[in-house]
């Protein structure tokens, strides 16, 4: 399950410019794109725990206050979170055939062609 849904993702992502894939892909392959996006920032280290143990992903989370300790209990998605969804998503679309991060996603450093050549980080 994703953070946000298709809806609400095309209200942010439309008002932005920058997103074309995103426009033109269609209901299904945008829901792809929000599960993945879900998963990602999942893997995140984030502070707090899980409000639920058995909840399918980290958010909502209860974070415990640094002044007193006492817990702030996250019973929603933050709207943030759902907006950062919506982003990444859109950015996974737009990515997707970039042969570039294709290069650096297989763990490619440098590519030469013609004469022009490019070395990557190593970091993906």
């Amino acid at each position: 399950m994703s953070y946000c849904t298709v809806a609400e993702a095309d209200g942010w992502i439309g008002a932005v410019l920058g997103f074309d894939a995103w426009a033109t892909a269609s209901e299904a392959t945008k829901q792809k794109a929000l599960n993945t996006a879900t998963e990602v920032i999942d893997r995140l280290p984030l502070a707090g725990q899980r409000h639920l143990a058995a909840q399918d992903n980290e958010f909502p989370r209860d974070i415990s206050r640094a002044s007193d300790g006492s817990m702030i209990e996250g019973t929603t998605v933050p709207a943030e979170v759902k907006k950062a969804c919506a982003y990444e998503a859109a950015t996974l679309l737009e990515q997707k055939d970039n042969p570039r991060l294709a290069l650096q996603r297989e763990g490619v450093v440098s590519a030469s062609v013609r004469g022009v050549s490019e070395s990557y980080s190593g970091r993906f």
